[in-house]
């Protein structure tokens, strides 16, 4: 179901476009993009503005999204010390509806690219 009608007393729960946007890190436009794709579901209110399921939020914001262990396993690093990189301000923690801790694959990508070519190490390579 890519577009339900929606009505305004069934609509509470439902996040707006700009919510979807500041918790998945892109902009508005974008989430209506993936709306038009099919990527995300949406329901219709009366008024024709598109609201969003959280369930199908939280699916779409964890899909680029990496454990500690996946990114100290990038690194050759103890998960610990993926911890202790996000408190150094490193690497940003997303905390998800059920508090576990995730990180954007964007971001550690280019935390990885830039220490690469600082250090010139491929392997175990640590940020500064």
């Amino acid at each position: 179901m890519h577009g339900a009608a929606g009505n305004a007393d069934g609509d509470q729960g439902l996040l707006w476009p700009r919510e979807v946007a500041e918790l998945c890190g892109v902009g508005s436009e974008t989430v209506r993009r993936w709306a038009r794709l099919g990527l995300i579901e949406y329901v219709r209110t009366p008024g024709g503005q598109y609201r969003y399921r959280p369930a199908g939020v939280q699916a779409l914001a964890l899909r680029d999204m990496l454990t500690r262990g996946q990114v100290a396993a990038m690194f050759q690093v103890d998960p610990r010390t993926v911890w202790t990189w996000t408190k150094q301000g490193k690497l940003t923690a997303i905390r998800t509806p059920s508090r576990r801790v995730r990180y954007r694959q964007a971001e550690v990508q280019a935390l990885y690219a830039a220490t690469l070519g600082t250090s010139g190490k491929s392997q175990g390579a640590y940020p500064a």
